[in-house]
């Protein structure tokens, strides 16, 4: 425990204390912000602008707890070994309050307005590293949810642990409220299928990982999430066919259907990129705009982290979050789908709809008539 709770405070002392604040309003406010916000507002109000102000102040409040248990992961994934890859991000506030309106909790008690992600080789890793965090946590474990064993029905498959966040001394104003992080376990496969899914959904305007957009699409990937759970001899997906012949002759006809493959290849090789961040910045914020088909990358420093987010999200037609990862070259890695990555993904989808040709057995028929005419 003293381990990780001064791995973190030192984490905070090299970037100088940053002026970030900590939650400034109430259960009671921050709760009926959260009702105001999941209701659709014809026009701007004076008391909607305030639910916005104090939504805000609620999310941004969630980058201390998030980058302390980035920290931690960090340190635990050492531990493990293997090559894996860590990031966080803050829930963007379109999808804030999309939550709100299909889920019965308030925003005070939303348990992934923070999130910390570690991607790993394979599910041995992954059971490593879940028995480090059981063994030995700097923050409370509040819930766990299992969506390998038991995946959702569209097919997302990750392994989830919630911790409510337990703060030094210095941090006492965070200690107060129940301030949460998800932190996701996933394999690489998992993370290929996330991506592909959030890239389409993006592109299309439909929110397929929650369930919501075209039937075609979302049949396509719950069947593709059962073939890679199938691959990684993992739990197949609730409502897919458990024979292998039936399960890919269904992706085949949906991706005919579809034309899945040039689609995504498609999205990949139209989008354009810009960068401007350095190496150092502790975030980054990338936005994705589905009409031109362009990404944005830039450096964000500490202070400006939360106010970054904020105003980028003004611009409706942009899809923006904020994210941390150890250097820029993870950005692609760790966030594909905003850069329209899903070559892995689609080296999967290949093989189900042109398998190899299966190896013929040549028989030698000169040394198979010789030993019949042995007798």
């Amino acid at each position: 425990m003293f381990h990780f709770l001064n791995l973190w405070r030192e984490s905070f002392a090299q970037d100088d204390m940053p002026d970030w604040k900590p939650p400034q309003f109430s259960k009671r406010q921050v709760s009926d912000a959260g009702k105001l916000l999941k209701e659709h507002h014809p026009a701007v109000s004076d008391q909607l602008l305030e639910a916005f102000r104090i939504a805000h102040n609620w999310r941004a409040s969630h980058i201390v707890p998030m980058r302390a248990m980035r920290a931690e992961m960090n340190a635990k994934v050492r531990r493990v070994g293997g090559d894996a890859l860590t990031a966080a991000r803050l829930k963007r506030m379109s999808s804030l309050r999309a939550k709100l309106r299909r889920a019965p909790h308030t925003l005070y008690q939303m348990q992934d307005i923070a999130g910390c992600r570690a991607i790993m080789p394979d599910q041995a890793a992954i059971d490593r590293l879940l028995a480090l965090y059981r063994s030995e946590a700097a923050h409370h474990l509040q819930g766990e949810n299992d969506y390998i064993s038991r995946p959702k029905a569209s097919g997302y498959r990750s392994h989830h642990l919630i911790f409510r966040f337990q703060g030094v001394a210095e941090y006492e104003p965070w200690n107060r409220s129940p301030m949460f992080v998800e932190v996701q376990l996933r394999t690489r496969l998992q993370h290929a299928w996330a991506t592909a899914v959030e890239a389409v959904g993006m592109v299309r305007g439909e929110d397929l990982k929650s369930g919501v957009g075209d039937a075609d699409w979302l049949r396509f990937f719950s069947l593709m999430a059962a073939e890679i759970a199938a691959r990684e001899k993992s739990a197949l997906v609730p409502g897919t066919p458990e024979s292998d012949a039936d399960r890919r002759e269904e992706i085949v006809a949906l991706e005919r259907g579809l034309n899945a493959l040039a689609s995504l290849e498609k999205y990949r090789q139209a989008v354009k990129i810009s960068e401007t961040a350095s190496t150092g910045s502790p975030f980054f914020l990338i936005q994705f705009d589905p009409v031109n088909q362009y990404v944005r990358v830039r450096g964000v420093s500490l202070n400006a982290s939360s106010h970054a987010l904020d105003d980028a999200e003004n611009n409706k037609l942009l899809n923006s979050v904020l994210v941390s990862v150890d250097k820029i070259a993870d950005l692609r890695s760790a966030y594909p789908n905003y850069f329209m990555d899903v070559r892995m993904f689609t080296d999967c989808l290949r093989r189900v709809v042109s398998p190899p040709p299966k190896a013929k057995f040549n028989i030698d028929e000169k040394w198979l008539s010789a030993w019949l005419g042995r007798g």
